[in-house]
């Protein structure tokens, strides 16, 4: 039996996801190993890009297209029900692996049952983009109201684990569906590892309002999240005083930036207070 998939999503990313492709094309291991390559209903070249590279893969791959809905969780799940291997690892469309990723991983998951590599910032973005906003997932796993999480790109586990999960929830919104994953596995007693000769290079939204947005979608995903799984964490709320005085600080820096890096976090910043708020009165549960 094939002993690992790995499980590349893509959904109108003709300009990026050729570069994903080709350093996936360039991985080598001793394990057996296969690829999906899954198209989420892209209207653009993307799904001729992945049949095209599917031939130039050094190991039997495949194309799925998965039409139904345009939601991440959804192609994924879809390209996991499309393997049969022992264990599965995830890319984005615009990210790209580094030389040996695939045989870290692979050699991790022979002995854990999930696991989340080391992210990269600086290969494919801007200095001041890379600087200041490139810090998750480096030299450890990140954390979610206590518990340990490993963030979708690279994200790698044992098949049954995936099975025992029902996968990954097409109903959670962007950026909450890799964190509830690992908050699922956590609860059922499976703690992830990180897997620090695993390279994965991370592309990050560049841009004031992008800045902004992406910060108000994991805010209020993370709202969505803590709704959901409070009572197994020991994350409490902040206070309506401390809610005033972070808002204050947010505000009173603002006229002395001066210079794109801070500015980014800035926005981030502001994003993340704003969809907390916005999420607080979605889920009808006090986190802003």
């Amino acid at each position: 039996m094939t002993e690992l998939s790995i499980v590349l999503t893509a959904h109108n990313r003709a300009d990026l996801v050729e570069e994903t492709l080709a350093s996936l094309a360039e991985q080598e291991w001793d394990g057996e190993w296969d690829v999906v390559l899954v198209d989420n209903d892209s209207s653009d070249a993307t799904l001729e890009i992945l049949e095209r590279w599917a031939d130039k893969m050094p190991v039997p791959t495949r194309v799925v297209e998965a039409r139904d809905d345009h939601n991440l969780c959804y192609s994924r799940n879809a390209g996991v029900a499309a393997s049969s291997a022992t264990n599965v690892a995830f890319l984005d469309d615009d990210d790209v692996i580094a030389p040996g990723f695939v045989a870290a991983m692979g050699t991790a998951l022979r002995h854990a049952d999930f696991a989340g590599p080391r992210h990269e910032h600086a290969l494919l973005n801007p200095p001041e983009l890379a600087r200041y906003r490139g810090s998750f997932q480096t030299d450890a796993l990140g954390e979610i109201f206590g518990v340990t999480i490993v963030s979708g790109g690279g994200l790698a586990c044992r098949r049954r684990l995936w099975d025992d999960l029902d996968g990954q929830r097409v109903e959670l919104g962007y950026g909450a569906e890799d964190a509830d994953f690992s908050l699922r596995a956590v609860a059922v007693g499976v703690e992830p590892i990180f897997v620090a000769d695993a390279v994965y290079h991370v592309r990050l939204r560049g841009g004031l309002r992008s800045s902004f947005t992406q910060g108000r979608r994991f805010a209020t995903a993370r709202v969505r999240l803590f709704a959901e799984h409070r009572t197994a964490t020991d994350e409490r709320a902040m206070s309506p005083l401390r809610l005033l005085k972070a808002w204050a600080g947010l505000l009173r820096r603002l006229p002395t930036i001066r210079h794109e890096g801070p500015r980014l976090i800035w926005m981030w910043q502001l994003g993340r207070r704003v969809g907390h708020l916005e999420g607080s009165l979605r889920e009808r549960t006090w986190y802003p």
